[in-house]
C-alpha cells in the first residue's frame, strides 16, 4: 500500500454539497450512510459511489461533492 494512503490529513472541513462550489480533497469521510457523487473536473463528469456505510473513507481526489444524487450526510473533506 502506498504511503499516500497512510498519511494524516493536514487540512479538512465539512462538505457543503454543491454542483458549483469547488473543493480540493484527496479523501472523504462519510458520517452518514448513502451515495456520494463526486467530480474531479469541475462538474463536467461525475462518479457515483453507492451505498457507502457510516465511517467509510473514500480515498479519491476530487474538486466537487455534487448535490445531485448525493444522499450521504455528515461528509468531511480531507487533504
Amino acid at each position: 500500500m502506498s504511503s499516500e494512503y497512510l498519511r494524516s490529513a493536514r487540512t479538512y472541513g465539512v462538505v457543503t454539497k454543491s454542483n458549483t462550489t469547488p473543493l480540493d480533497f484527496t479523501s472523504l469521510y462519510i458520517g452518514g450512510t448513502g451515495h456520494v457523487n463526486i467530480s474531479n473536473d469541475g462538474g463536467l463528469t461525475t462518479t457515483l459511489f453507492s451505498d457507502l456505510p457510516v465511517g467509510a473513507i473514500l480515498n479519491v481526489t476530487g474538486n466537487r461533492v455534487m448535490s445531485t444524487s448525493t444522499t450521504a450526510t455528515l461528509i468531511v473533506w480531507m487533504r
